[in-house]
């Protein structure tokens, strides 16, 4: 967020949040989409040691901003341990669902599979989806996930979801059907009819690892030196040399936050963050009562 707030000419972070909320909040607007925080819509937050928030860009916006010719920008590849995870297929049919995958960051994948969904939890699902055309079915892979928890989908339903996050997303999905080894593949996943299942065969895993590495450029094929234990974490910099700066602070005058929380309390019967509408007490309990 320093980083942030230096690159924009500002001397906090805090200048640089507000401005980052007002954009997340008017991107909101123009999209007519409305989360419960509008500030994951462009990125996800990180806290690194030392309590820095980090903000990093989702692969879908990098995409986009390169797409417009904003951004050149080429994502350096998380350092992943797949050698010691299972890996596992989702497979996502956009005829029989009616609706297409759209990247944000998380897995959502329902089936009745509730032991083997278990069974992916803390492992590699690589997601794939079919799109019906001319040929037959479309195949490409949309992504992969790091498998969290698993859920009952509601009290009244047999089925249970796999929620996970998201090790990388491909924008756009790569295209599967010309690959030579993929024949072999789908005919082994019962052309995915089974729609949730585990890749028993190493040479498909390291097949998918493959397609991994080269949607990174400057990604290493060496996976000895890969890591899952942070899939989250960015490229890191050296701060420089010290320097004296002396600046004039404005004290805030408490009578005026006071009042300003009474008049909000009375208008709306909870605080909140007037930028993104954070609210601190649904989210913090007790210790985030009256903060705002």
């Amino acid at each position: 967020m320093r980083q942030m707030a230096t690159a924009m000419g500002f001397s906090t972070w805090n200048a640089a949040n507000i401005h980052y909320g007002r954009l997340a909040g008017n991107l909101c607007k123009q999209l007519k989409i409305f989360p419960d925080t509008k500030l994951f819509i462009m990125v996800e937050f990180f806290k690194e040691p030392g309590n820095e928030w980090v903000l990093q860009l989702r692969p879908s916006v990098v995409y986009a901003l390169n797409e417009l010719g904003l951004s050149s920008h080429t994502p350096s590849a998380p350092k992943q341990d797949f050698q010691s995870k299972e890996h596992f297929i989702a497979y996502h049919s956009v005829q029989k669902m009616g609706y297409d995958l759209i990247p944000d960051g998380h897995l959502r994948f329902l089936s009745k599979k509730q032991g083997l969904l278990k069974k992916a939890i803390g492992n590699i699902i690589w997601v794939m989806k079919g799109v019906p055309n001319q040929k037959g079915t479309s195949f490409s892979l949309f992504g992969l996930y790091l498998g969290s928890n698993v859920e009952l989908e509601n009290s009244s339903s047999e089925r249970h979801v796999i929620l996970g996050q998201s090790v990388k997303e491909f924008a756009p999905p790569i295209p599967l059907n010309n690959l030579d080894w993929f024949p072999s593949f789908l005919k082994s996943q019962s052309n995915f009819s089974l729609g949730f299942n585990r890749i028993s065969d190493e040479n498909y895993v390291q097949q998918l690892i493959n397609l991994y590495n080269q949607s990174f450029p400057s990604t290493s094929s060496d996976l000895s030196e890969l890591d899952l234990s942070d899939i989250d974490t960015t490229d890191t910099v050296t701060e420089g040399k010290l320097r004296l700066a002396s600046h004039l602070k404005r004290d805030r005058d408490p009578r005026i936050i006071a009042q300003k929380k009474i008049d909000t309390l009375t208008k709306k019967g909870h605080l909140c963050c007037e930028v993104c509408n954070f609210n601190f007490a649904e989210a913090y309990g007790i210790i985030g009562d009256n903060f705002c």
